[in-house]
């Protein structure tokens, strides 16, 4: 396995600076998914890398990748395209969201990584009721910003369940 490369957009999870919570917005990291919009809290994701070499583990489900070294520390990376049941491509934008918690790491595979954006909570509209591939727990809604509408993924929750299903089999 080959060193990954960072993409010089590393976070470190932090609260909200002082006085954002009472304005009742928050930082958002947006990314391609398959041609639409996404994104997550900030404060869920601690790196993002460009895809290294993975790795491959046989036996596990068709969405995990493999596992890749990040400074040391083996990371299981799954594709997100793919779990959300959207026809994946790799391009040279192709990135790697590393989120943490308590009981580990998780790299998630997105296509691109567009910016970061402050959204206020009351432009999100909660909940998404459809038939999706991923438990609604991992959606946080949709929000309006500007002229466009963004899916808000809780990936800090979805890396939790994960890893804990991962760890129990």
């Amino acid at each position: 396995m080959s060193n990954s490369e960072d993409v010089g957009l590393q976070y470190s999870p932090v609260s909200k600076e002082p006085g954002e919570e009472a304005k009742g917005s928050l930082s958002y990291l947006t990314y391609k998914l398959g041609g639409e919009t996404y994104g997550t809290p900030l404060t869920h994701i601690s790196n993002v890398i460009k895809i290294p070499k993975l790795k491959p583990i046989p036996s596990i489900e068709s969405f995990f990748k493999g596992v890749m070294n990040l400074r040391g520390q083996i990371i299981s990376v799954i594709d997100l395209r793919e779990k959300m049941g959207i026809k994946t491509e790799h391009s040279e934008n192709t990135l790697v969201f590393i989120v943490r918690d308590e009981s580990g790491a998780l790299g998630f595979i997105v296509d691109s990584a567009e910016s970061v954006i402050s959204i206020q909570d009351n432009d999100i509209e909660r909940p998404i009721s459809a038939n999706l591939r991923i438990p609604t727990q991992y959606y946080l809604g949709i929000a309006k910003h500007e002229e466009s509408l963004i899916i808000i993924l809780n990936l800090q929750a979805l890396a939790a369940e994960l890893l804990k299903s991962t760890s129990s089999q």
